[in-house]
């Protein structure tokens, strides 16, 4: 089975035809620890995928140069929670 590579910010959804649709954003760090995120942003289909948006002005938003850092200072108690947005 693939792993997921370290030092990036992944993003997920799920949908249940009960009780709706649930996203979340987690960090993995080169130690493969894995650490849920707030990115504070939205998925917007391209048609050729999923790109992060800033909700608000719908910007596309560009990964931080210190992925490690921002992990750090943008926890999340879990993944499985909604988004403050």
């Amino acid at each position: 089975m693939p792993q997921l590579a370290p030092g990036r910010i992944y993003s997920f959804q799920a949908c249940s035809t009960l009780s709706g649709c649930l996203r979340g954003d987690f960090y993995v760090d080169k130690a493969d620890a894995v650490q849920a995120v707030d990115l504070g942003n939205c998925g917007m289909s391209t048609g050729h995928g999923v790109v992060r948006i800033n909700c608000e002005t719908h910007v596309k938003f560009d990964e931080p140069a210190d992925i490690d850092k921002y992990a750090r200072e943008h926890p999340r108690e879990s993944a499985f929670t909604p988004p403050r947005n």
